[in-house]
């Protein structure tokens, strides 16, 4: 046995394949026009994803996110808004406009989550 291995990170920590995590991060949306770039490059990325119709819908699980969402305001970051939903499978969480801590946060808690 190598001693080196169990004193090292574990190498046991798994994905779970059934559970999904989405994080969005947009900046300060100025006009219109950059409102509808924003969108498409967020679509486009969102359907990027290797992901088949069984493990996780995503058309189905962004119309739960769309009616479900919750929504906070910082009364310190003028502008900034946290979006949240998490369903079974999918965890979605939308940042506009955030501080660079809201941001450290949330890619912390992607990390340390056990969904792919």
């Amino acid at each position: 046995a190598n001693p080196a291995a169990s004193t090292s990170p574990s190498l046991s920590h798994r994905f779970l394949d059934s559970k999904f995590y989405l994080l969005v991060v947009v900046g300060e949306i100025v006009t219109e026009e950059h409102l509808r770039r924003a969108i498409g490059n967020i679509e486009l990325g969102i359907r990027s994803w290797d992901t088949n119709l069984i493990e996780c819908n995503l058309d189905q699980e962004l119309k739960l996110f769309v009616s479900r969402h919750s929504a906070r305001f910082s009364p310190e970051v003028p502008g900034q808004k946290i979006l949240h939903h998490r369903s079974d499978v999918l965890e979605t969480v939308v940042l506009i406009n955030p501080s660079d801590e809201a941001v450290s946060t949330e890619v912390r808690l992607m990390i340390t989550d056990a969904a792919r």
